[in-house]
């Protein structure tokens, strides 16, 4: 595989060669890119839009989604707080038409 990415177990061919958790190309067409600041993927993951930000980071343009989908975005401490693991408050509150409260940041 090239430089910076990783074979699963058991693969005999260059197609089968995928980026590592964090980051996200296309090997052997396209070399691996690291997710923006403060967010994660999968291994296998293709696209920018496969990196997520961390619990209690968010996108500001998107009010604070979890989801990045460009690359230009970048993952900035999320001011609204929710009991439910990984989600922001605002993908829960939006989701059931509650109100979200807002709390500074530390």
């Amino acid at each position: 595989c090239p430089a910076g990415s990783v074979s699963p177990g058991g693969s005999i061919n260059a197609e089968s060669c995928q980026c590592p958790a964090g980051t996200f190309g296309n090997p052997p067409l396209s070399n691996c890119t690291q997710c923006p600041a403060r967010s994660t993927s999968a291994e296998g993951s293709t696209g920018v839009e496969d990196c997520v930000c961390l619990w209690g980071f968010g996108v500001p343009e998107l009010a604070f989604s979890r989801r990045i989908t460009s690359p230009e975005q970048t993952c900035a401490k999320d001011g609204l707080k929710f009991g439910s693991v990984g989600l922001s408050c605002s993908e829960v509150c939006s989701a059931s038409g509650r109100a979200c409260e807002l709390f500074p940041n530390p």
